[in-house]
């Protein structure tokens, strides 16, 4: 099977194929990652709180900012900067491509120097 006989088939099946177990195959890597992502957080606060209460104090206060973090990664900037450079390789243009391609480098660079305490 070549690669275009593979994108192909891949194409007829977003176009034609079931929905409800196409949208499964396609979200199942993306829910694996978030969950194994969440429960090693957990794990590493239950782990942080067998070393006292300073430290689970410490966790506490990190945690909601980690998740915050992770979720706007995976989730909103993530899904939003892969998809628009889906469509932009979708629709043959490279230049747009590369463009949302250091979308979120920008984006990061702009949120730390409005965020970053001033000197």
């Amino acid at each position: 099977m070549t690669a275009t006989t593979a994108n192909d088939a891949r194409g007829a099946m977003l176009r034609s194929g079931p929905i409800l177990p196409t949208l499964t195959r396609l979200s199942l890597p993306n829910l694996i990652a978030l969950c194994s992502a969440t429960i090693v957080s957990i794990a590493e606060t239950a782990y942080v709180g067998r070393l006292g209460v300073a430290s689970l104090g410490g966790i506490a206060l990190a945690f909601p900012i980690f998740m915050l973090m992770q979720m706007l990664s995976a989730g909103a900037m993530g899904g939003t900067v892969s998809g628009a450079i889906s469509r932009a390789l979708g629709g043959g243009d490279l230049a747009a491509a590369r463009r949302w391609r250091s979308m979120p480098w920008r984006s990061a660079w702009g949120w730390g120097c409005c965020l970053a305490p001033r000197c």
